[in-house]
């Protein structure tokens, strides 16, 4: 490993540890800093702020691994196991969510929504749906997915992440077939 991946590993490790002892709006860059004995100049040529740091490690630990060779058909088991990985740094997890500004719904709600708009684009064949519509239901369900994700995390993650991503992978699939079904009927917008 090359001393610039070591001195960052050392900064997300440094920090990840400080998000165990205190609230993420209480740590300062000199609080990293001290914990892992390296200067505020050091810190900042790896990371912008606190929140790119915080960033940087969603992607790392949950964002990249969940995308790695994502499909309709997988989604579920990378799912599963990216709320393991969550519910494994709990503490960490339940923290930056909390504190982050919406930076975890941003990442996850991104990446739901574009698969959504891929399942979508399965259901409908020959152009029957315009892209707007596409994306409006896309990100519909890509919100639901994100506030059931946020409601776990926030009620202390009870249950396993199976049986979280059964419930919404059931709810999902329902309301996907109706929601297509209504938008082919014509009664998806209308009053």
């Amino acid at each position: 490993m090359a001393k610039g991946d070591m001195t960052k590993e050392a900064i997300m490790n440094s920090f990840m540890e400080l998000m165990d002892e205190k609230a993420f709006t209480d740590i300062t860059i000199s609080n990293i800093t001290e914990k892992c004995h390296l200067n505020r100049l050091t810190f900042y040529y790896h990371f912008q702020d606190k929140y790119d740091l915080l960033n940087q490690i969603y992607d790392l630990m949950i964002m990249f691994p969940f995308q790695q060779g994502l499909t309709i058909d997988n989604w579920p088991s990378h799912l599963t196991e990216a709320l393991k990985t969550v519910k494994s740094h709990k503490k960490f997890c339940k923290n930056a969510m909390e504190n982050d500004n919406g930076e975890f719904d941003n990442h996850v709600g991104a990446i739901i929504s574009k698969l959504f708009e891929d399942i979508i684009d399965d259901f409908s064949q020959d152009g029957e749906m315009s892209d707007h519509d596409k994306k409006f239901i896309a990100n519909f369900f890509s919100y639901g997915v994100t506030g059931t994700i946020n409601d776990w995390v926030e009620t202390g993650m009870e249950g396993e992440p199976e049986e979280l991503v059964g419930l919404i992978a059931g709810t999902l699939d329902d309301g996907r077939k109706l929601a297509f079904e209504h938008f082919i009927e014509g009664k998806l917008f209308t009053k």
